[in-house]
């Protein structure tokens, strides 16, 4: 129970930071943004689950360099669609 209001709670704070100061948001576009980071959001979990599973289960035994590749590529994959889709700056 404590891992999901810690998650959550970090998922909205992700997003505010995000939005008001990282990509300087309006409160124009308010929900498309939220749509599109939550969709983000959802990408990465899945992108961190197949990457972690898949790499885990067919390359690589050691589990600290799984969650090393696991956590940039979704890093990686949250920036780029966050500045160039949902919040479009560059």
């Amino acid at each position: 129970m404590a891992v999901t209001i810690a998650y959550i709670s970090a998922t909205a704070i992700h997003f505010l930071l995000n939005n008001f100061f990282t990509f300087l948001g309006s409160v124009v576009e308010y929900k498309r943004r939220i749509i599109g980071y939550l969709f983000t959001a959802g990408c990465n979990f899945i992108i961190a689950f197949l990457v972690s599973n898949l790499l885990f289960k067919y390359v690589i035994d050691n589990v600290l360099i799984v969650n090393i590749i696991s956590v940039s590529s979704t890093t990686l994959f949250g920036f780029l669609v966050l500045s160039k889709i949902v919040y479009k700056i560059l």
